[in-house]
């Protein structure tokens, strides 16, 4: 047990132990119902608007870049 609980000491350096860890959502598990409720109906509209915004796009690159858009939202939302 004393082993798993030292392993950050022994295999990472002082540099990697600090870092500063980002928040991050992988677009693939973007679920746009549990986040759209998150969010809330106001804060909703900011992600239409970016939604709106988009160009022309084939329907699957559209359907990403849409999920980047929610990812967007809702770490906004957490770091705030």
């Amino acid at each position: 047990m004393a082993d798993q609980e030292n392993w950050i000491r022994d295999e990472l350096t002082t540099e990697q132990r600090t870092a500063e860890l980002g928040l991050t959502i992988d677009p693939g598990f973007v679920h746009h119902r549990k986040i759209a409720t998150v969010l809330g109906p106001d804060l909703m509209k900011h992600a239409d608007a970016a939604i709106g915004r988009l160009p022309d796009l084939p329907d699957y690159q559209r359907r990403v870049r849409i999920d980047h858009i929610y990812v967007e939202a809702l770490l906004k939302l957490c770091a705030h």
